[in-house]
């Protein structure tokens, strides 16, 4: 008798071990769960899904019609010019991170890519040079500009452009503009995901002007889409 009360006795001891032990290993589960979906690791994002983000930020461009004038100093010559330039504002594709936020698939816009090409109707215009030496301005020399420096003169126009998209605000209107587009499309996709710009403008890379290029009075810009002429 006394030894099958010890063995009743040791089988409710083990049965008290083991359920405290399964309460802990339970509730320490739900607490890791809770956790991984406040952090947003809740699964992998499924490829079809990522496919659509990938396709609706790629419709997302801004044209950017910008007039450039352009004073140019070297150390024997000055000249002026405009230049026109078709900037196009698109999106880094390569750097584009999703990730679970509990049920909600959230992307992050990527960084903005800028192209910038000139315009073929307008082009370059060089308006006028001079010397700025007494040995230029007698031998004429600095009446006419080496194809070299007016090169030289259209990338001083590129490096202003992409500086004007910066401080003239249409990288920012650009990704305003994605925001709002993918929200609208990727409503339409099975389930919930939500686009956010995790960029501030702080962390944009605004380029600066090239020594040799003086800002001038900016003309008046036009912004056009895409496929207008």
């Amino acid at each position: 008798m006394r030894r099958a009360k010890l063995l009743r006795k040791g089988v409710v001891v083990i049965a008290i071990i083991a359920l405290g032990w399964g309460v802990y290993a339970g509730s320490k589960l739900m607490m890791q769960m809770a956790q991984d979906s406040s952090s947003g690791v809740s699964g992998e994002v499924p490829s079809s899904t990522i496919r659509e983000i990938r396709e609706v930020i790629r419709l997302n461009t801004l044209e950017v019609v910008k007039t450039i004038p352009i004073h140019a100093k070297w150390e024997d010559q000055e000249a002026f010019g405009l230049c026109r330039y078709r900037a196009y504002i698109t999106f880094d594709l390569d750097q584009l991170k999703t990730y679970m936020k509990g049920d909600t698939v959230v992307a992050v816009l990527p960084p903005e890519k800028i192209e910038i090409y000139e315009d073929e109707a307008f082009g370059t215009k060089i308006i006028d040079v001079w010397g700025t030496t007494f040995r230029s301005r007698l031998s004429g020399t600095g009446s006419g500009l080496s194809v070299e420096r007016e090169n030289e003169m259209r990338k001083m126009g590129v490096v202003s452009v992409r500086g004007a998209l910066y401080a003239e605000g249409y990288v920012d209107r650009a990704r305003e503009e994605a925001l709002h587009r993918c929200s609208q499309l990727l409503s339409m996709v099975p389930g919930t995901v939500i686009v956010v710009d995790a960029k501030s403008r702080l962390d944009y890379e605004r380029p600066k002007l090239s020594p040799h290029v003086e800002q001038m009075p900016q003309l008046t810009p036009g912004v056009k889409g895409k496929d207008s002429n």
